[in-house]
């Protein structure tokens, strides 16, 4: 990619921006909640814990739904701040997502070495080779011939969102030719499967861009959370229904988006719910302000703790250290990998913003400088 900025390149509009003040933190809330929600499911699926006598095979899908709109609008408003171009979007989203997939990939093999010989946790994803190695590292596991890495099924939405960061920055930060070459190559590349469920993580997209959404009073908020009830409560009426349509008249498999109608759906009752909450949360804006350093403090191991609890888990399982019947022994299990999950993200996600300077400063520095002592007499 060129590292030309575009002189029409998007920005946000003028006013305020969607995700500031309270609104931050609430997304920091929805981003934990998801990735809650999403080690649960797992950790209940194997057998880790028996908090729920039942988890919806749909649950952990529709977290990382929200996940996508989240991160739509979360890329999307960082991208429109002055002064924004395209050598800092790769650099930012470089120094983001390469540190903690190396991490989660060194885990992942880690685990499977060290699995117990008696349990498969996994079924299908319980051989180590090379291309579960590399295909996830290139994020080309949705290509024909890709395989998702040994013990971590989750990293499947990170291949998937890599690509949306990659389209978006050309759409945004390039123009003319330049720009419809680059569309057009990503969009192969990625392959039909991921672009059906970019629409989804463009509605997070919208919520940054849209002025309108910073303008709805309180009763246009209310009136978009009943909307987003709605939809969500017909996302759960027709998804399956619409799965088996679909299955019926697909000309490929669509494996991780074989949900794409529901999906859908599902994000657009996110985004309602999104926009319906901003002209609200004044009204509580003192307990927000509280815990608000606490709901900054989880969100900034979500990305950890999504990419790495399931071979944590696994390992687990496979030794027979699975959790005693009933919730406190849902939430000791829960605990347990969320406290190695924190320790791997002070390890690596949480010095992200600081690997970032250091290769700023290192790419800042005039070619052909030496940092050799002068010579002393």
């Amino acid at each position: 990619m060129s590292a030309a900025k575009s002189s029409d390149q998007s920005a946000n509009p003028t006013g305020p921006a969607f995700l500031s003040g309270p609104m931050s933190s609430l997304v920091d809330l929805v981003r934990v909640a998801s990735c809650l929600a999403v080690i649960f499911c797992h950790s209940r699926q194997v057998g880790f814990h028996a908090g729920a006598p039942y988890v919806s095979a749909l649950a952990s899908h529709y977290a990382v739904v929200v996940f996508f709109v989240v991160s739509g609008l979360a890329i999307a408003s960082s991208a429109g701040r002055p002064g924004a171009g395209l050598r800092d979007y790769v650099l930012a989203r470089s120094c983001r997502i390469l540190p903690v997939a190396a991490l989660a990939m060194t885990v992942g093999v880690a685990v499977f070495l060290a699995r117990g010989q008696t349990t498969v946790v996994y079924p299908g994803h319980d051989q180590l080779t090379w291309q579960s190695v590399v295909h996830p590292l290139l994020f080309m596991t949705e290509s024909p011939s890709g395989e998702l890495p040994v013990w971590n099924v989750p990293w499947w939405s990170l291949s998937y969102e890599v690509w949306y960061y990659a389209l978006f920055g050309a759409a945004v930060f390039l123009r003319g030719t330049r720009r419809a070459i680059w569309l057009i190559a990503l969009a192969w590349l990625a392959g039909p499967l991921i672009l059906l469920l970019l629409p989804v993580w463009l509605m997070g997209v919208t919520l940054a861009r849209w002025p309108l959404l910073v303008r709805l009073d309180r009763c246009q908020g209310a009136a978009l959370l009943v909307a987003a009830l709605a939809m969500f409560l017909l996302a759960r009426s027709i998804d399956m229904a619409a799965l088996a349509w679909l299955e019926r008249r697909a000309p490929f498999p669509m494996v991780n988006s074989q949900n794409v109608i529901g999906n859908t759906l599902m994000g657009l009752a996110v985004m309602l719910s999104l926009a319906g909450a901003r002209p609200l949360l004044p009204l509580i804006a003192g307990l927000i302000a509280r815990i608000a350093p606490a709901l900054r403090w989880g969100a900034g191991m979500t990305f950890t703790a999504y990419l790495t609890h399931q071979p944590l888990i696994a390992f687990a399982c496979s030794w027979g250290l699975v959790a005693p019947p009933g919730p406190l022994g849902a939430v000791a299990a829960i605990g347990s990998v969320l406290a190695v999950c924190a320790l791997l993200a002070h390890l690596c996600e949480r010095r992200s913003p600081a690997l970032r300077r250091a290769v700023e400063r290192w790419l800042a520095k005039p070619a052909g400088t030496s940092q050799m002592a002068p010579a002393t007499a």
